[in-house]
């Protein structure tokens, strides 16, 4: 009776090529092959997120390449310390497309960085073309002392721009708008309340007591707390780019 072959069948997946199974004992070139088929299914599975090559498929594909050594080993261990000729070429061959992909990777980084040097330019030019943001209580004022402080301007004047184009706020969340003194707001402590994230109008609406107060002295500390909570909530609204009623 002849023994039953220990080494397991090849996984099938569906996006590589299966090799077929080994002779018994395990040849050169099927020793080549396994190694062949789970630097495939790692490539694959490198390439794809795992989609067409689970974590279970590769566990398989490495078992398998695993027990064909094994099983090669026991039949000849002196043959296997060194591999044969044509196996460099082979894996050579089979690493071309990886080489390719780096190049290729590499143009595209290349790439990349020249349109990130083209975006900054046109930042720049943004940046000197926009102009102070008036608010409620009045003009900002003019003439800011040093480069800190015009960052910190020019950046918000772009964040309640983006805000303003963003509606409510339900789809795209607001981004965090500065105090007027360069602070930012969110998560920090007022009167021993932490002031939320204002990512959208209905969080606004929902600020009450010293949370409400806290904003509206924030984004207007020269200007006196309105006693309607209504009239708080929409000079904050304002504050932040909101554009509705």
């Amino acid at each position: 009776m002849v023994a039953p072959n220990p080494i397991p069948a090849p996984p099938q997946i569906r996006t590589l090529t299966t090799p077929s199974p080994p002779n018994d004992p395990p040849t050169d070139t099927d020793v080549a092959l396994a190694y062949l088929f789970e630097h495939d299914a790692m490539h694959h599975r490198r390439l794809d997120g795992g989609i067409y090559v689970s974590q279970d498929q590769l566990i398989d594909v490495i078992k398998y390449k695993n027990a064909v050594l094994v099983a090669a080993a026991a039949a000849n261990p002196v043959a296997l310390q060194v591999a044969p000729p044509w196996f460099a070429n082979a894996m050579a061959a089979s690493l071309e497309p990886i080489r390719n992909d780096i190049a290729t990777l590499k143009a595209d980084i290349a790439t990349l960085k020249a349109d990130i040097a083209t975006l900054k330019a046109d930042v720049a030019i943004l940046k000197a073309d926009v102009t102070t943001l008036k608010e409620d209580n009045g003009a900002i004022k003019d003439g800011i002392d040093s480069i800190e402080e015009r960052q910190i301007k020019m950046h918000k004047t772009a964040v309640l721009l983006r805000n303003a184009s963003l509606g409510l706020g339900t789809g795209t969340p607001f981004e965090e708008v500065p105090f007027e003194d360069g602070t930012y707001p969110w998560n920090t402590i007022y009167k021993r309340q932490t002031l939320p994230p204002l990512t959208n109008v209905n969080e606004v609406k929902e600020l009450t007591g010293y949370k409400l107060r806290g904003y509206f002295v924030g984004y207007f500390p020269n200007v006196e707390v309105p006693r309607s909570r209504k009239n708080r909530r929409k000079a904050v609204l304002q504050a932040i780019g909101y554009i509705g009623n």
